[in-house]
């Protein structure tokens, strides 16, 4: 898992009460491995904003589907110039 990756899996930790440990946790875990409703995405959407200090529209949480998804996507947020 890269650094980012890692940053997301505390994220979620964060966000969500799961009976896993961080180390179960990989860049292709996926939130519907789990478990996470969609009221818990929009809570996980929260805290990565935050801690990212980025804008995600729901649709494109809803479309994020494992950890290296959300890293691909916060990788090209930071990428992009500000408007």
């Amino acid at each position: 898992m890269t650094p980012l990756e890692s940053q997301i899996a505390d994220a979620i930790l964060s966000a969500v009460p799961l009976e896993i440990e961080k180390s179960e946790i990989t860049a292709e875990t996926s939130f519907k491995s789990l478990d996470i409703s969609s009221m818990e995405i929009v809570n996980v959407l929260f805290e990565l904003e935050e801690q990212f200090k980025i804008n995600i529209e729901a649709e494109e949480m809803f479309r994020l589907q494992t950890l290296a998804d959300i890293a691909r996507f916060i990788e090209g947020k930071s990428a992009s110039p500000a408007f």
